[in-house]
């Protein structure tokens, strides 16, 4: 998701703005971060159901990661609201 995030910000930092910098943001945020937080939430059990598991006790890992994902899937929401009005304004001007 980081890596993600970081190509999403690098369309952006190169001034790739309109349709294709939202796409993007659109396709890490609320594809690739509930994706990963699936993925995330399926180790974590099996790692859980072993008998060595530990946790930080300052920072569990689901209820962060939970936190994460939504956040991320907030973040691609917004995106793909811009990424329609982009298009929208391309078709119609």
């Amino acid at each position: 998701m980081v890596v993600g995030a970081a190509v999403a910000c690098a369309f952006v930092l190169l001034r790739h703005t309109g349709p294709a910098a939202n796409l993007s943001g659109f396709l890490v945020g609320a594809v690739a971060g509930p994706s990963l937080l699936i993925g995330f939430l399926v180790i974590n059990s099996a790692r859980k159901s072993g008998q060595k598991f530990g946790d930080w006790r300052w920072l569990p890992s689901s209820p962060t990661m939970a936190a994460v994902g939504l956040a991320g899937w907030a973040a691609g929401a917004a995106h793909v609201w811009f990424y329609a009005t982009e298009v929208t304004r391309w078709l119609v001007g």
